[in-house]
């Protein structure tokens, strides 16, 4: 009787951790063209907090991370094959800019914007609102209608950034 009790106890206080926080690790491999691009992060609870008080021109990461198995060309600009920390770079109130930074940036590592890769970007604040980060690589609509685009989705924000260009 006390082993079962005390397995229900471990049961049910493993279930109230995974249900209160889950962080899930995801990755989301696609063929863009010849290039293939694999998508990895896990997903957090989404901080309005954070978002209200990120400083303009400052890099903000979400710990996404992106390979490229080649050159991808896109606006006239060569993102190279390799691996990148997906970031966005707030340029006013209501702003973003989509960025890779090459490489891996660690959790207390400060990034060197001048390295980092501006993608075409679109933001909005009316796309719905998301619990928890998300990010996808996916066809684009509205100012992205014929690109595959960078979807990085934070409580009410959407940012997409552009991966091909316009078809």
């Amino acid at each position: 009787m006390k082993r079962n009790f005390i397995l229900f106890l471990v049961f049910a206080a493993t279930t109230m951790v995974l249900v209160a926080h889950p962080h899930l690790q995801k990755s989301i491999d696609v063929k863009i063209g010849e290039v293939e691009a694999k998508l990895s992060f896990y997903t957090s609870p989404a901080n309005p907090e954070h978002v209200k008080n990120a400083e303009v021109g400052k890099f903000s990461t979400g710990y996404a991370r992106l390979a490229l198995s080649s050159n991808l060309t896109v606006g006239g600009q060569t993102i190279p094959a390799g691996d990148y920390t997906v970031g966005a770079i707030r340029d006013g109130e209501k702003d973003w800019t989509m960025v890779l930074l090459p490489g891996k940036l660690g959790y207390d590592d400060t990034p060197d914007v001048s390295k980092v890769l501006k993608l075409k970007s679109s933001f909005s604040s009316s796309e719905g609102n998301a619990g928890h980060v998300d990010y996808n690589i996916s066809p684009g609509h509205g100012a992205m209608t014929g690109r595959a685009v960078l979807v990085w989705r934070y409580g009410t924000l959407y940012l997409a950034g552009a991966l091909t260009d316009a078809e």
